[in-house]
């Protein structure tokens, strides 16, 4: 039987592996990004001029930059869709938290222990990295180690990663609040009022007001999910019926995701002042993550290619990647001094006299090279995807089944919850 030429449009209730694979690029965006910016930080900026290659860099980092804003809307989406499953009135709250805390915690703590082996293994007491690697403790408080195992008080830059799950840990808690309003506020007056919020938080330097309307747009966005994907439906069968019309549609929608991200940067020579273009840099981004979050779930080219199986393993490990990048990445940028050392000792050195005025001055790596900066920088990021597909064995995929667990109808009875045939 010959297959369909088009995909269904999703039900609100059913898995989107493209979403996965959406934040999989993004996780693998994060950690790219920081392993150009040490490359950045230690490479002298001929290279990031006006040339093509300079400007594709650019206009990289600063996506990378805002790819946890990506993971805010998408967390308000997938976790919307979670509680609108199934029947009215079925939704646990209580099981519902102690499953999202525990999926949540579990790998953040194995992250930690990680990131205090790792230091221990490969100490940070040396300098000259460039900012962003210089700039993480040199030596790992426990109690500060502590008070980022609660992700509620701030956190103390040994893990980066982590200030953002503090803003997934409080939207995680608030959901039910998010639901009950904005199931209340029509769409075209409550999306408006939520991109304006952030744009404020922006300009103020506020982060509550910044990041909470953020998990407010996916949770929109999962509300009117149906509304969005008969839309969608309606314009991929009226482009199927003009011969390349649909690719075309697909990649004018992509252009516009990337125009809307990259506006901002665009503006910064215009001579705007700095809070208006703080507002379209803001709104431009949220756009673009919604915009892409839409693509990816509901336009069958874009979803297709989101659900491959490379995104769709990537995805899987997206969690843990990012948790484990950076210590990854740190310990591999100050092995890579003796490594170099012993390997120019045998007269291999990568660094050149002809490549000496490429390498910032003062920097830890330059008898690296700047081709060998960008080696190791490679190198830990097939590290980093290695490292993760262990961690997501060995920690994430069981803190999830233990998640799983803990949201089963017998468990929710055993300690105290509501009748145990809710929410099946």
């Amino acid at each position: 039987m010959p297959r369909s030429p088009t995909l269904p449009p999703p039900v609100a209730s059913a898995r989107l592996p493209a979403l996965d694979g959406l934040r999989g690029l993004a996780a693998l965006a994060v950690a790219v990004g920081h392993g150009l910016l040490v490359v950045r930080e230690n490479v002298v900026a001929d290279w990031w001029g006006p040339s093509p290659f300079g400007l594709t860099t650019n206009a990289f980092s600063i996506a990378a930059s805002h790819a946890v804003w990506l993971f805010f809307v998408l967390s308000g989406v997938v976790l919307t869709k979670l509680a609108t499953r199934g029947p009215p009135g079925g939704f646990d709250y209580g099981r519902y938290t102690l499953s999202r805390l525990a999926r949540l915690y579990l790998p953040v703590w194995a992250a930690l222990a990680f990131v205090v082996i790792t230091a221990l293994l490969v100490r940070r007491t040396s300098s000259g990295f460039g900012a962003w690697a210089d700039g993480h403790p040199t030596h790992l408080d426990p109690w500060a180690l502590l008070n980022d195992a609660t992700l509620l008080t701030g956190t103390s830059g040994a893990l980066s990663p982590l200030w953002t799950l503090q803003w997934e840990v409080l939207f995680s808690l608030l959901l039910v609040l998010y639901l009950a309003v904005l199931r209340r506020v029509p769409a075209l007056l409550s999306l408006p009022l939520l991109l304006a919020s952030a744009a404020l938080g922006g300009v103020l330097g506020n982060p509550t007001l910044l990041y909470l309307p953020m998990f407010g747009l996916g949770v929109v966005l999962a509300l009117h999910w149906a509304a969005l994907a008969r839309i969608l439906g309606a314009l991929e069968a009226a482009a199927r019926r003009r011969p390349g019309a649909l690719t075309v549609a697909t990649v004018l929608a992509l252009a516009d995701a990337g125009e809307l991200a990259l506006v901002g940067w665009q503006l910064s020579a215009s001579g705007l002042p700095p809070p208006v273009r703080s507002v379209v840099e803001t709104t431009g981004h949220l756009l673009a993550s919604m915009l892409l979050i839409a693509l990816a779930g509901l336009w069958p080219p874009v979803r297709r290619a989101f659900s491959s199986r490379p995104l769709e393993w990537l995805g899987l490990v997206s969690f843990s990647l990012y948790l484990v990048h950076e210590p990854v990445l740190l310990a591999v940028v100050r092995l890579s001094v003796p490594l170099s050392d012993a390997v120019c000792a045998a007269g291999l050195c990568l660094s050149t006299p002809e490549t000496a005025d490429e390498i910032v001055a003062g920097s830890a790596l330059a008898a690296l090279g700047p081709f060998g900066i960008v080696a190791m920088a490679i190198g830990a990021i097939a590290l980093s995807l290695a490292t993760a597909t262990a961690f997501h064995r060995l920690v994430e995929r069981p803190a999830h089944r233990f998640a799983q667990h803990l949201r089963m109808p017998e468990t929710s009875a055993a300690i105290g919850g509501r009748d145990p045939r809710a929410g099946r």
